[in-house]
């Protein structure tokens, strides 16, 4: 369990860190006017990405592909909480939809055995 929080402390600070490398350049000028600048963030968000895989396999016993869909619904969560809150996106129920899809995912892959 120690690993798998870990994993997902990771991931939440890794799927974050992408978004506002990403998407600053639709609210921040000068990130819209250096995208090479901004593309070397991509360095330290990959560490912990590798991190983030390390630390999810040994939650799921040296498999991979449950990481990559928890990082893949995480990612969604995160994507959707921070384009509410930064660039003032509404919650649609096709938004709602797709995160309950995304929890279900995580759910899938920390409950069935």
């Amino acid at each position: 369990m120690k690993n798998f929080i870990i994993a997902i402390v990771i991931v939440t600070i890794a799927q974050s860190l992408a978004y506002l490398q990403l998407q600053s350049q639709f609210f921040w000028p000068w990130a819209k006017d250096h995208p090479i600048v901004m593309s070397l963030f991509g360095v330290p968000i990959s560490i912990l990405l590798i991190y983030f895989t390390k630390y999810c396999a040994l939650t799921f016993n040296g498999e991979v592909w449950p990481g990559r869909l928890i990082g893949f619904a995480v990612g969604a969560i995160i994507f959707a909480l921070l384009s509410h809150f930064v660039m003032k996106e509404a919650f649609t129920l096709k938004t709602m939809v797709c995160l309950g899809l995304a929890a279900s995912i995580v759910a899938v892959q920390i409950f069935w055995k």
